[in-house]
């Protein structure tokens, strides 16, 4: 075991043990190998943390919250966990399925069409005002990076993005049913975010997109999709995606090894995920969040049956 000064070493994906690629849907269960090997480069000590809030605070936590800051409030802190040595050649089959990684899921098509409406002048606006008035950069300290809300639901790539959310569902079966086949799902709009280099961008706080029993808006999604817009190492350098399983000793970290038209989906309340800063370039990435209509009112009646107001 390493000392407890010894920063943590994080693990790089070389190959997704859950990959696919979008023309093979229906075969979103079969497995493949992966290997992991230890980057070469050790990782900065990890901050420092603190416990996530109780239950019986979680009210006075949603009144600090400002209405503007509509990137994802659930950037929440964790113990400092003990330093270890962290396995090596380790599978992905750890993360328990729970990280599913797409391959080429939009083609050359898909990303022209969204490149040319994501620079269009009423994109470009609503970021600018999106970086004027979010304050979630001096809430948290610990996102750094242009984020504008989009309707895309009537772009080729969202109807290939909610294929996705299906296969994803169909492995985890997190969105409730419908009377006959099918489920229900709601779409929140997309989030497109810029990392820039320039700024060192990054979300470099570990943080879940929603919490299992919340009642705020963000604590209905239940499937989280990213979107890779910008080539790594071509268009950008840093900016990695690393998710994390807690329940190893240690902390360990793992970064997603993907590229442009790749996606990344997993469930918004149980991956912990971070993004480190860009130190070259624009990472643009596009996150899109399906999620359950029945969540908040079931939440906000078990909540009151256990006695939370």
């Amino acid at each position: 075991a390493q000392s407890s000064t010894a920063a943590p070493r994080a693990l790089r994906l070389t190959r997704s043990s859950q990959t696919h690629d979008a023309s093979t849907l229906s075969k979103t269960t079969a497995a493949s190998t992966c290997s992991v090997r230890a980057s070469a480069a050790p990782r900065p000590p990890a901050e420092q943390w603190t416990p996530l809030l109780p239950r019986h605070c979680c009210r006075a936590h949603r009144t600090m919250r400002t209405k503007t800051a509509r990137t994802s409030t659930k950037a929440v802190a964790k113990p400092a966990p003990q330093r270890q040595q962290p396995p090596k050649n380790a599978p992905l089959s750890l993360y328990d399925g729970r990280v599913l990684h797409f391959r080429n899921a939009l083609n050359s098509n898909d990303l022209a069409a969204l490149d040319d409406y994501l620079n269009s002048p009423a994109v470009r606006q609503e970021l600018f005002d999106a970086v004027l008035h979010d304050s979630t950069d001096t809430q948290y300290g610990s996102r750094k990076c242009d984020a504008a809300w989009l309707k895309l639901q009537n772009l080729p790539a969202h109807r290939k993005l909610r294929k996705l959310v299906k296969a994803s569902n169909d492995r985890w079966h997190l969105l409730p049913k419908k009377n006959g086949a099918g489920f229900r799902c709601e779409y929140e709009d997309a989030q497109y975010t810029e990392y820039r280099g320039d700024r060192e961008a990054h979300f470099k706080q570990w943080h879940l997109d929603a919490h299992e029993g919340g009642e705020d808006a963000e604590d209905a999604r239940a499937i989280t999709l990213v979107v890779l817009l910008t080539e790594p190492g071509v268009d950008f350098q840093g900016g990695d995606f690393e998710v994390m399983r807690p329940q190893w000793p240690g902390g360990v970290s793992s970064a997603v090894d993907w590229s442009r038209g790749d996606v990344i989906a997993f469930p918004a309340c149980e991956v912990w995920h971070r993004v480190l800063p860009t130190t070259r370039g624009i990472r643009r990435t596009l996150v899109v969040w399906a999620k359950d209509p029945t969540a908040l009112a079931r939440n906000a009646e078990a909540n009151f049956e256990k006695g939370y107001d």
